[in-house]
């Protein structure tokens, strides 16, 4: 088990950086990793103390991430890019990654689409979306800070052009043919942040990595005991994971 990159509180993005570490133990030279709707950019940086031959590329559409995002990295081969993903020039990278974004794409045809013409022929595109804050059971409605609030309105209102604070469950059928439509080939898929996250704020700081780790385990049995995931296990199985490849 790599501990050395653990990121606390969030298991499917542990996974992803897992399988980055891996792959960049097996690596030579510089790898190009692109990371679309990259946030302020933190999830990366024990990873690229770790490996000094990754190239990366953020793009981010809040000004105000840009910014944390390039003083975090500042010390890195990074480049971050403010805008949306199909709105800035961008080379074929080794690694395409994407984080909780697809849930607030509208287009996500489109999305995709970009995403894969960024990929390298042998080329990995990581992503995961959130499912499980979607099963709301409480909030109100007209407070356009809640989840509630954005599940209803954000969808009607994004038809109109309003799309800033977009979400909308991705449903499984419809995620499966988007890949089958655009070309990709799924090599892994999993599922992560099960109910079990919303104890990891109650842990101490000094037990949290203990804490992390045997979750972590955990979640990795649940994947391998032939639970099937559909829609209606999103309220447990919170956060959808692919590593999808050029179908071949």
């Amino acid at each position: 088990m790599t501990e050395d990159i653990l990121l606390y509180g969030n298991t499917a993005k542990y996974y992803c950086l897992i399988w980055l570490d891996r792959y960049m133990k097996e690596k030579t030279g510089t790898v190009t990793i692109l990371d679309l709707g990259c946030g302020t950019s933190l999830n990366f940086v024990k990873l690229m103390q770790k490996y000094p031959s990754i190239h990366y590329i953020g793009v981010e559409p809040s000004a105000a991430d840009v910014r944390i995002a390039r003083e975090n990295l500042k010390n890195f081969n990074a480049e971050i890019f403010q805008g949306q993903a199909h709105e800035v020039d961008l080379s074929p990278a080794d690694i395409v990654i994407s984080f909780s974004v697809l849930e607030h794409i509208y287009d996500r045809t489109e999305y995709l689409s970009v995403a894969k013409h960024c990929m390298k022929l042998d080329g990995f595109f990581l992503i995961n979306y959130d499912a499980g804050h979607f099963v709301v059971t409480s909030g109100r409605w007209w407070d356009p800070r809640s989840d509630v609030w954005l599940n209803f309105w954000s969808p009607f209102l994004a038809k109109f052009g309003w799309r800033r604070h977009f979400q909308a469950f991705v449903e499984e059928a419809a995620f499966q043919d988007l890949l089958d439509k655009l070309g990709f080939e799924v090599v892994e898929e999993a599922f992560f942040n099960t109910d079990i996250k919303g104890l990891c704020s109650l842990v101490p700081n000094e037990n949290r990595k203990e804490f992390m780790l045997k979750w972590y385990e955990f979640e990795l049995t649940l994947n391998s005991v032939g639970i099937v995931y559909e829609d209606k296990l999103a309220k447990h199985l919170r956060t959808r994971n692919f590593i999808l490849q050029h179908h071949k």
